[in-house]
């Protein structure tokens, strides 16, 4: 089918002024402030201290349990092996933003511990990073 000239020009002229509407809209709400919520949170328990921990977890904001456990460590108080992570070792979850203590045993002991500072997964982090070392402040979770 051919166009003659006049139909092209118009038909050219209602795609360009489409077009120009779409890109005005998209600019105009890109100017507005506001900022769109990313669509994947991650939280990553990089564990720089001296000791073993098992049952290493995080509730996250929607109250979901998320369990960091790369490695499979010795437990002497269950006398078994579970789930845990060694000095060095980490281990990355998909999250919902929230902010709760990280919760956890050492793998040499039978007492629950917490972290004193909640860890924070903010709505604007895409990656949240939380180190635990041997001078992150815990206390025995009650």
């Amino acid at each position: 089918m051919k166009l003659r000239h006049s139909q092209a020009l118009r038909l050219g002229s209602i795609v360009g002024i489409a077009l120009f509407s779409l890109l005005g809209c998209s600019l105009a709400e890109a100017g507005s402030g506001a900022v769109a919520e990313p669509t994947s949170h991650s939280l990553t328990i990089s564990n720089n201290s001296s000791s073993t921990m098992s049952f290493v977890r995080w509730t996250d904001g929607k109250g979901i349990v998320q369990v960091f456990a790369p490695d499979t460590v010795y437990d002497a108080a269950l006398q078994k092996t579970v789930g845990g992570m060694l000095p060095g070792s980490k281990a990355t979850q998909a999250v919902a933003p929230g902010s709760n203590a990280l919760v956890f045993f050492f793998a040499d002991g039978g007492t629950e511990y917490r972290t004193v500072n909640p860890v924070v997964v903010g709505t604007l982090d895409q990656e949240t990073i939380f180190t635990v070392t041997d001078t992150t402040a815990i206390q025995v979770n009650q």
